[in-house]
């Protein structure tokens, strides 16, 4: 949803850090594949998966506008599958920590993105028959 608030060089670190995430608690579900892949058909064409050291967040997302759409994008995923892992939510908190957002900000936008994704799901009963 945020994705394109990203420069190219954030998206691919964006994605090594949805892969870490995704991986955090060792359940790859298939909502998160799903959604990851939803994010990744709105990624630039030469977007490839980068690793960073996670101190080095703030010279990448260097801008109040790239580190929330990081992280409600990241959030997005922990809760995909509705299950908000421990290691996942460590692994969140970590990459906030980095880039300065406080926990009071980081709940704010957790709080969104769970009603987002209700309002989602009950976008979807409508279509069901």
């Amino acid at each position: 949803m945020f994705i394109s608030n990203l420069s190219s060089k954030q998206q691919s670190v964006f994605l090594g850090l949805a892969k870490k995430l995704i991986d955090s608690d060792e359940n790859i579900a298939p909502e998160e594949s799903a959604l990851l892949s939803t994010i990744q058909q709105q990624m630039l064409a030469d977007v490839t998966s980068t690793d960073v050291a996670l101190d080095t967040l703030p010279t990448v997302f260097d801008c109040k506008k790239a580190k929330a759409s990081l992280l409600l994008e990241l959030l997005g995923l922990a809760h995909a599958d509705q299950e908000y892992h421990s290691a996942e939510k460590d692994f969140i908190n970590q990459v906030a920590t980095s880039c300065g957002v406080s926990s009071y900000e980081l709940q704010d936008m957790e709080s969104w993105v769970v009603r987002q994704l209700s309002l989602v799901r009950e976008a979807a009963q409508f279509m069901e028959g």
